[in-house]
């Protein structure tokens, strides 16, 4: 079977709009927007936020979905589960253990005024209830969840 080079432009092309997406965010929606930081609403970046987000994270749940389906064409469902399991649990762990601490660290100095140091808030990060958000320095998976979707190659 032949390499599906249009899925492959579809997920490249999708990946690199969550750059100016995810940068938009900082001047999109206001205080109470959900994002870990906030400048001020800039209206053009507003619309392109509010554009875009219907429809990234679908587009990208789909391509994933293909690209199981022609994975599966290959491989037995045992050696897909375990290709799954050693492509996503280390990258999964890192970004929990390195990553997020440092969004839920910003997030907490930005909307609740923290003034402790970060190997402080690092240990809150486990410790503190919260809601799973992350904006109140506790734990999240964040955008971790969102791994297998954006990890490429099954096919």
């Amino acid at each position: 079977m032949d390499r599906k080079y249009d899925i492959d432009n579809l997920r490249w092309l999708a990946i690199l709009l969550l750059f100016p997406f995810h940068a938009a965010q900082i001047w999109s929606g206001g205080e109470y927007s959900g994002f870990y930081i906030w400048s001020h609403t800039n209206t053009a970046l507003y619309v392109f936020s509010t554009a875009v987000y219907p429809w990234y994270m679908t587009i990208l749940f789909v391509i994933a979905g293909m690209s199981c389906k022609y994975s599966l064409l290959k491989r037995t469902n045992k050696q897909f589960v375990v290709e799954r399991i050693e492509k996503l649990i280390i990258p999964f762990f890192f970004g929990v253990f390195a990553l997020v601490p440092i969004m839920t660290y910003t997030a907490e100095v930005f909307f609740n005024g923290y003034t402790g140091t970060y190997w402080q808030q690092y240990e809150l990060f486990f410790t503190k209830e919260t809601d799973l958000t992350g904006y109140h320095g506790g734990f999240t998976p964040a955008h971790r969840n969102y791994r297998l979707v954006l990890q490429g190659n099954f096919y």
